[in-house]
């Protein structure tokens, strides 16, 4: 969700694991904290560096990824991944997962491979509001427990949502449905792992921006920003259903509806539309005097769609440059 290395630093520090998909990501952590892989879908040479960088607890979803562990990660233990439907998640993460008749013949399939069964994990797919999608994967990894007793491990993934623009269940709300399903489902409590990428880290940034330009209507005007879509902004262009960030305005005047559109010119780089601000303005002989736009809640999956090393993406938008809080001082 972030990889930002003062970012894991932190986070390391509090005593947090990491989830890594491959060698790269694992170079970013290693040292720092156990670590575990819990895609189904890593390629050889990523198993095997992984395996032999200490790595051990490895996902399978499909005979196909038994086949990579068995060779290049032998002995390695195992967590089957499990289908769920992701109903009501703002973004699907259900591309993965085997479906549950199918499971048991894909955990012994493993075990005939010398691979070491240790637990279920599943998806409840990002940004959830529905408790359901938890209760179900639990309910689920619990036949799988009954049937393969030497299974300890429960991993249910990430999904805890943040309060962008709308309401959603609290932690505490959350924590109950799963504890509660757990004690129906479970005879002999797992061993539990939580991913929690966005929870963590989601409400750690924000995003400032200046209007470079207004275009006033009677209805919507048009402001375009410094920054653009394509500046770590792809998970508006990822989904179509009115995601946003939410946005504040250091300007002065009555309210009007805008859309605030990147510096790009693709038609697909608009960031929020028929939202209501105070009358922005652009200064053109002092552009430092121009109205400023923040996004709040920027932490999670943003700059980590961009390589860190460039300072400009598509059509030339620039890149936000990176500043952190240490101590009460804003250091680069």
């Amino acid at each position: 969700a972030n990889s930002r290395p003062e970012i894991l630093k932190t986070i390391a520090d509090e005593g947090c694991g990491f989830e890594v998909n491959n060698l790269n990501e694992l170079e970013k952590v290693q040292g720092a904290a156990p670590c575990i892989n819990s895609s189904p879908v890593t390629s050889a040479p990523d198993v095997r560096a992984l395996y032999e960088n200490g790595v051990l607890d490895f996902c399978i979803d499909g005979f196909s990824q038994v086949d990579n562990l068995s060779h290049n990660a032998p002995g390695c233990n195992v967590h089957v991944r499990i289908y769920n439907d992701n109903i009501s998640s703002r973004f699907k993460l259900n591309r993965l997962g085997i479906h549950m008749k199918d499971a048991p013949e894909l955990l012994r399939h493993a075990k005939s491979r010398g691979l070491n069964l240790k637990g279920v994990t599943f998806h409840a797919g990002s940004q959830c509001i529905n408790t359901d999608n938890w209760e179900k994967g639990i309910c689920q990894a619990g036949v799988l427990f009954d049937q393969f007793p030497e299974l300890t491990r429960l991993n249910i993934g990430g999904g805890f949502p943040i309060p962008y623009t709308r309401t959603v269940p609290g932690l505490k709300e959350i924590a109950y449905a799963i504890h509660r399903s757990i004690d129906a489902h479970f005879s002999k409590k797992p061993e539990l792992v939580v991913e929690p990428g966005r929870y963590l880290v989601g409400d750690c940034a924000c995003a400032v921006s200046s209007v470079i330009q207004v275009e006033g209507k009677e209805t919507v005007s048009r402001a375009i920003l410094d920054i653009s879509l394509f500046s770590g902004f792809m998970e508006i262009l990822e989904i179509h259903n009115g995601f946003r960030y939410p946005v504040q305005a250091l300007s002065n005047g009555s309210e009007r509806n805008y859309q605030l559109q990147g510096c790009t010119c693709a038609g697909t780089d608009i960031l929020a539309s028929d939202i209501r601000l105070p009358e922005l303005h652009v200064d053109y002989r002092r552009p430092q005097n121009s109205s400023r736009i923040i996004f709040q809640q920027t932490g999670a999956y943003t700059l980590d769609y961009l390589p860190e090393t460039e300072a400009f993406g598509f059509n030339g938008a620039k890149i936000p440059e990176v500043y952190y809080l240490k101590q009460g001082k804003i250091m680069p």
